[in-house]
């Protein structure tokens, strides 16, 4: 538990990698263009998040996406 309140940019960066959480476990269940949107979102959350542009990256090129 958090000795404080979280600051803006924390509250950024928890909410992104919820997202990117929920977009793991959709790809798992191949469910990637569902997945890009969760990955999208974690992106406009924290737009210097390198997890998940990695992973929409990775997950764009093996859809044959650029």
């Amino acid at each position: 538990m958090p000795a404080g309140p979280r600051d803006v940019g924390e509250q950024r960066r928890v909410e992104s990698l919820r997202h990117y959480a929920a977009a793991r476990a959709l790809e798992d269940r191949r469910q990637f263009n569902d997945a890009i949107k969760a990955l999208e979102k974690a992106l406009q959350a924290d737009p210097g998040s390198t997890p998940a542009l990695r992973r929409l990256c990775r997950i764009n090129f093996a859809l044959g996406r650029e």
